[in-house]
């Protein structure tokens, strides 16, 4: 009868134990820690400027991307539904709106939307873009 050598563990696998607990706590960490931040409904890649003043963000954000697909608040309108959604919100709401157009839109297109929002009494319209030479 022949006895079969148990083979045991090395002691260089008991101390990459500790060393692996650590490298996933430090990822849970950062994966927690770090910023997240909300996408957008849809893609739009704004144009670009050359003035770098700061941006105070509006409490409405109307996105246009190049197709002319018009967003609020995550949710997909058409140009009458903009028109809708912008008569139930308040004058207070209505009186700076920010808009982000993909640099590909078409400016009449653009005109569109801008019109739609001075017809429904909007005051102040912040078309953003993006500082020339930033990524």
């Amino acid at each position: 009868m022949k006895l079969l050598a148990v083979k045991s563990r090395s002691a260089t696998d008991d101390n990459m134990i500790p060393l692996i607990n650590i490298v996933f706590l430090l990822l849970i960490f950062f994966m927690i820690a770090g910023k997240i931040s909300s996408s957008e409904a849809v893609y739009v890649e704004p144009p670009l400027s050359s003035r770098d003043t700061p941006l105070i963000e509006k409490p409405l954000v109307v996105l246009v991307d190049e197709n002319g697909e018009i967003s609020i608040g995550g949710e997909a309108i058409d140009i009458d539904g903009l028109e809708q959604r912008l008569k139930t919100i308040t004058q207070e709401e209505k009186s700076d709106v920010s808009v982000k157009a993909d640099k590909n839109l078409s400016v009449k297109k653009l005109q569109i939307v801008l019109h739609k929002l001075q017809a429904q009494g909007v005051a102040n319209i912040t078309l953003y873009a993006k500082v020339s030479g930033r990524n």
